[in-house]
């Protein structure tokens, strides 16, 4: 989230440039569309940060996201006077490398597969991704707690990003926040609740840490 700390008036020059060497990096490796691929997928719909349907033939989601855009992230809100104590976190629209971010950081943390596919040529550019297909049904919001509380999450009760009513979750030792879960974003499949979606944030900053680590839930308190 640095290039917001940087002005956010830089954010569109960078988001420009970004784009620009993305196409060039596709480009040589053959992985153009002129066309949004997910328009001719089965079961092909409008969904959150991207348009998707189904490919059959990787058993996979393929997504676009949307027009000119990288989907949405999370950023800490500070005072403007001293001491810029945290205000609060609030939603962003992401660049091109930090929407790429956000997909290997959920890879890693949740042993997920999801690949870049390629870079849809338009007037305003798009990102194509495909991720594993899940057998299951969503998860309830038990199933959500349970599942993060087992791999060290805690609830944020009181933080809440992305759609109504989702829940927040962060993990102290790996630094790592989930927000904007909700049965959309997970599925339970198999005796297990996995994640296939949520705004994902790594925490680098001491304040930042701290201020979840003081909103953070006990287990007992769910």
């Amino acid at each position: 989230m640095g290039a917001a700390r940087r002005g956010r008036n830089s954010l569109p020059e960078l988001r420009d440039l970004e784009r620009g060497v993305l196409k060039d990096w596709f480009a040589g490796q053959g992985r153009i569309f002129q066309e949004d691929p997910t328009l001719k997928l089965e079961r092909c719909q409008s969904h959150g940060e991207h348009r998707v349907g189904f490919h059959h033939d990787t058993d996979c989601w393929w997504k676009t996201t949307h027009p000119g855009k990288c989907g949405v992230g999370a950023e800490f809100d500070y005072g403007d006077l001293p001491p810029f104590e945290i205000a609060g976190i609030s939603a962003r629209e992401l660049l091109p490398s930090e929407y790429l971010d956000r997909l290997l950081l959920f890879n890693r943390e949740f042993g997920d597969d999801i690949r870049i596919e390629g870079f849809l040529d338009a007037d305003l550019p798009s990102l194509v991704i495909s991720q594993p297909d899940i057998v299951g049904s969503p998860a309830t919001a038990e199933q959500m707690k349970d599942e993060m509380l087992v791999s060290g999450y805690k609830t944020l009760p009181g933080v809440q990003l992305g759609k109504a009513g989702s829940i927040s979750f962060y993990n102290p030792e790996s630094r790592i926040a989930l927000f904007d879960a909700h049965p959309g974003n997970f599925f339970h499949a198999k005796g297990m609740t996995l994640p296939i979606d949520g705004i994902i944030l790594q925490i680098t900053n001491d304040s930042e840490h701290d201020w979840l680590c003081a909103r953070a839930a006990v287990p007992n308190s769910f």
